[in-house]
């Protein structure tokens, strides 16, 4: 826990306004907060001042500047700092690592498996096997994740050489949690048949397994405790239409955690109302712009149900990521690229672009490289957030993408 130190607040942003509160209970004493933005200057946040760094350093010449902004801007700001001429009594409001790491590694982030924990979705990641006590796997997989830490700084090998997530940076140790469930435990179903999804295999693969999505929860939910932040992601085929996801949801509601939903949005829950504030957003992997190729991909004829249902969502004010997914000869052709714009933007959403999961890291085509970009124009047209997902593209193909403006 930090000391009771009297601090000017560097970076007046979102990730700011949600982590105060906490700040404040670990003991940090914030005099104002100091941005770069005119646009915030002398308004407030929870009754402190947003000034300029010179008003600020005038104002409390003998404060520490608490960098308080995001993992993504951390080294930036405190570059930045550092040429202002302020580097001496620059803090953090977390403990900080600095040196090779990733974010996976940094937070308490845990990949649930049938079969093991791991720390990461990548190809390469930390994992450790399941026990039958889960309180001491988590322990096991927060140590390794420290101990991969260590040797990637001291040149030892490890399951993450190579990973392009790993990078020198300053890195913030997460206090939040952020649990993932991927396929094939007790109850999982899937209503689709994607032409590029294994899921179906790996359900029929793993039908003896014993342990429900419910019962991991149920656990957690006797481990964690009631002030942590928690966030839960089901990635375990279409959750939505498992029998268990009722009685699932009334436990995130009690405990007040977070939750995203990947889904296909075929089917909006009865009780949406009730937990829409609590979904950080839903990730919908669309993949098609016109009815026709959405059946082709996804085996289903249903495009116009699941437009409806995002929409319903979007009307919730819940957040939507629609993804991309390219697929040559299907979805590489103007009608879906214009049709999927279009309906990423009636619903605001964020769109991710990436490739073939049963092709991982494969080098694209040129005109599969072409019809990237005319996807990442027309969304971008609409004043839309685009990414490509390094998750599968090729490390070539994604710097090539990144260059000619992706982010």
């Amino acid at each position: 826990m930090k000391k009771l130190l009297k601090q000017i607040m560097y970076g007046a942003g979102q990730y700011a306004r949600d982590n105060l509160s906490r700040w404040m209970k670990q003991g940090i004493n914030p005099l104002c907060f100091a941005d770069v933005d005119p646009q915030k200057f002398h308004t407030f946040i929870e009754g402190l001042e947003i000034l300029p760094l010179d008003e600020a350093l005038r104002l409390y010449p003998d404060a520490k500047i608490c960098i308080t902004v995001a993992q993504q801007n951390v080294k930036e700001i405190y570059n930045y700092l550092l040429n202002r001429g302020v580097g001496g009594v620059i803090d953090f409001p977390d403990d900080v690592f600095i040196g090779k790491s990733c974010s996976r590694l940094q937070s308490n982030y845990v990949n649930f498996f049938t079969d093991s924990l791991s720390a990461c979705c990548m190809v390469l990641r930390p994992k450790i096997s399941c026990s039958d006590n889960l309180r001491k796997d988590l322990i096991s997989l927060n140590q390794l994740c420290k101990k991969i830490r260590d040797k990637l700084n001291t040149g030892e090998g490890t399951s993450c050489d190579g990973c392009p997530e790993i990078r020198d940076d300053i890195w913030l140790d997460s206090p939040t949690y952020h649990f993932d469930f991927a396929t094939g435990f007790k109850g999982d179903l899937c209503n689709f048949r994607c032409s590029y999804c294994t899921y179906q295999q790996t359900l029929v693969k793993k039908l003896n397994v014993d342990i429900s999505v419910l019962e991991i929860i149920e656990q957690l939910s006797d481990i964690i405790a009631d002030t942590a932040d928690v966030t839960i992601c089901f990635a375990n085929g279409e959750t939505t239409i498992n029998k268990d996801f009722d009685k699932t949801i009334e436990i995130i509601l009690n405990r007040n955690w977070k939750l995203i939903l990947d889904t296909n949005a075929t089917v909006l829950p009865v009780n949406i109302e009730r937990f829409a504030n609590n979904i950080l957003w839903i990730l919908s992997s669309v993949d098609a712009g016109t009815a026709e190729t959405f059946y082709k991909i996804k085996g289903v004829n249903c495009y116009d149900r699941v437009v409806k249902k995002l929409n319903s969502y979007h009307k919730l004010g819940v957040k939507c990521i629609l993804k991309y997914i390219l697929l040559p000869e299907i979805n590489d052709n103007e009608d879906d690229i214009l049709g999927f714009a279009e309906l990423a933007n009636s619903i605001n959403a964020s769109v991710i672009i990436t490739s073939d999961s049963a092709k991982r890291h494969t080098r694209l085509s040129n005109r599969a490289i072409e019809v990237a970009k005319q996807l990442f124009s027309s969304c971008t047209e609409h004043g839309l957030r685009v990414m490509y997902s390094n998750d599968c593209f090729n490390e070539k193909d994604y710097a090539l993408l990144k260059y000619e403006g992706g982010y």
